[in-house]
């Protein structure tokens, strides 16, 4: 029990050190908000390039040759 209590003394001498990181575990909420944010927009850019590639695929002049097309439809072809 002395142990322990001569331990909780020297815990005590540690306040900045407790501040710091106090403040580095308050700062993860905010990390992981901007990692959902960051996930967000480049997914949306995702499916936007998704969509105006099947536009492109599905419409207009084929200025691409079939082994292009080919190539899109593995790389891009879904966005799951």
């Amino acid at each position: 029990l002395a142990k322990v209590l001569r331990m909780f003394r020297t815990v005590r001498f540690f306040k900045e050190m407790r501040l710091m990181l106090d403040c580095v575990l308050g700062s993860l909420i905010s990390l992981g908000w901007c990692f959902v944010m960051v996930t967000f927009v480049v997914y949306m850019f995702a499916v936007m390039i998704v969509q105006g590639l099947t536009q492109e695929l599905q419409g207009g002049d084929r200025s691409w040759t079939p082994e292009q097309e080919q190539a899109f439809l593995s790389s891009f072809g879904s966005v799951g």
